[in-house]
């Protein structure tokens, strides 16, 4: 479980360089503050067997899913309660649909991030330095990822910031929340076990029976972006973020399964937790949704509990 660190910076990041596009508003509904433009309609359901409805009424199923490389803008906010007491097929196919739109959310929003670093680095590279509305943007990043901020740092930043191989994202959070039945998960959506490297912060909770303070979040989206943070920002991940370089450089997805071999540091258990990983992706078919999208002709829509 590693640390974490500028997590709400980046959030904030990440929320104000892209979003979904706009969908008109239910006269009923008010979008929460959070990473979903204004007028975000919001559908609110009364427990998991709801949201398995719902669903399957949008046609959203991993089958469907994996066939069409698309996942609809079907965003749940919290953990759903009460997953242990679905049958297990219903609980792991249910907690996949609610990682994955997520996942790929922040995915899509850091290939945004991504855009605007190459478009300051062609003009820093052609005129030698960026607009003052781009050096500040920069600077920001820059300090979220612990780069030197300046003109140069575009292209370095380029370096860190990067996408996730899905099915090593819904791997992690499987093992680390216990497909979502944790208590951290549960009450603070705490999926992928990071550790705190401070009291006092807000953004941490003990766990407990012992001093351990754990990352908390208000929503699923924003627990999928810290855990992208870590990895981008992390020395222990620096052997992640270079295997992933080199696929980019050389025009190839990033395999889970290769990637997942770069995690030894994330958990006290070292490489048997790199073999819990792979026998998850294996078992459940995980890497099926690596080059899965979103989908951006669906409308995107917020999914609330009513619990």
């Amino acid at each position: 479980m590693p640390a974490v660190s500028s997590i709400p910076r980046m959030v904030a990041l990440l929320g104000a360089v892209a979003c979904l596009a706009a969908t008109p508003a239910l006269a009923d509904a008010a979008t929460p503050a959070g990473p979903w433009p204004p007028g975000t309609p919001v559908v609110r359901v009364a427990g998991p067997h709801a949201l398995i409805d719902l669903f399957g009424k949008q046609e959203f199923t991993l089958a469907a899913t994996a066939a069409s490389g698309l996942a609809p803008r079907l965003f749940v906010e919290r953990v759903p309660p009460k997953l242990a007491a679905l049958p297990v097929p219903d609980k792991t196919s249910l907690f996949i649909r609610v990682l994955l739109p997520n996942l790929l959310h922040v995915n899509t929003q850091v290939e945004a991030v991504r855009k605007r670093l190459q478009s300051i680095a062609a003009l820093v590279a052609k005129d030698g330095t960026a607009s003052d509305a781009d050096a500040a943007w920069l600077a920001g990043v820059a300090e979220a990822h612990g780069v030197a901020a300046g003109p140069g740092s575009a292209a370095a930043l380029l370096g860190r910031i990067d996408t996730v191989p899905v099915s090593m994202g819904l791997a992690q959070a499987i093992d680390e929340s216990g497909w979502g039945t944790s208590a951290l998960a549960r009450a603070d959506n705490a999926l992928f076990g990071e550790h705190g490297p401070a009291p006092g912060t807000g953004a941490y909770v003990t766990a407990a029976g012992n001093n351990v303070k754990v990352a908390r979040f208000s929503d699923v989206f924003r627990a999928c972006a810290g855990y992208l943070q870590t990895l981008n920002t992390a020395h222990a991940f620096a052997a992640f973020r270079a295997l992933r370089a080199r696929a980019r450089a050389a025009g190839k997805t990033l395999d889970g399964n290769a990637a997942v071999a770069t995690l030894v540091h994330y958990s006290t258990r070292g490489e048997r937790y790199v073999a819990d990983l792979r026998a998850l992706i294996d078992r459940h078919r995980l890497d099926r949704f690596d080059p899965v999208r979103l989908d951006a002709a669906s409308p995107a829509t917020l999914i609330l509990f009513d619990e």
